[in-house]
């Protein structure tokens, strides 16, 4: 997840399908300069099996995807910022991740996985 050059904009990028760097997850919202927005995804195993991608902005469902090729990651990393971009001016807070496994007969453990952060966009060109 990360900030469109020059815009409030936010880009969200996500093993998908098999895709490794998917991003066609619709037209995000612009934040808010000064305003907290909590943005919320997830990937959760449903009752009939799909596995269900979810992303919440400000509240408000953006999308909601069945991965037909969901996969598990081990060792990953997590950072805030990265040597490409250039910072974006803003804040993170509550930043929570959750994985969670369980044991479903015939096919091991699943993993199910939420994430959000609240952020608050102080943006100046």
């Amino acid at each position: 997840m990360f900030f469109e050059a020059n815009s409030t904009q936010l880009v969200i990028a996500s093993s998908f399908d098999g895709n490794p760097d998917y991003r066609e997850f619709g037209t995000l919202p612009e934040l808010q300069i000064n305003v907290w927005t909590k943005v919320q995804i997830s990937q959760l195993l449903q009752s009939n099996g799909d596995y269900i991608f979810e992303i919440n902005i400000g509240g408000e469902q953006i999308c909601q995807l069945v991965n037909t090729d969901a996969r598990e990651f081990n060792d990953v990393k997590i950072f805030v910022g990265d040597p490409y971009r250039s910072p974006s001016n803003a804040l993170i807070d509550h930043l929570e991740i959750e994985t969670f496994g369980e044991f479903i007969f015939g096919r091991g453990i699943i993993f199910n996985t939420k994430c959000f952060s609240i952020i608050c966009l102080n943006y100046q060109h």
